[in-house]
């Protein structure tokens, strides 16, 4: 079991697992905790893609694309009314 504070779903259930001398997190589920709030969200994915491949020899290969912006504070203020913009 796994608590990540910084993830949304913050409890994560799963077992460690070894591939290739590598080890990994194998994750069953997770959850949000009602006592944990999630945190605040930075950015804004404007526009992304993800495009993956199976190759012959079983191994993955993918590419990503983001485009990100600041989400502004909950208090700042608009440059522009709503009039203006």
């Amino acid at each position: 079991m796994v608590l990540d504070p910084l993830r949304r779903e913050s409890l994560l259930l799963g077992q460690t697992k070894m591939n290739a001398d590598r080890t990994f997190y194998d994750v069953w589920a997770s959850y949000k905790p009602a006592d944990i709030s999630a945190p605040a969200v930075a950015l804004h994915a404007l526009r992304y893609s993800i495009d993956t491949s199976i190759l012959v020899n079983n191994s993955l290969e993918g590419k990503r694309k983001c485009v990100f912006v600041p989400k502004p504070a909950a208090n700042a203020r608009s440059p522009c009314s709503s009039r203006t913009c």
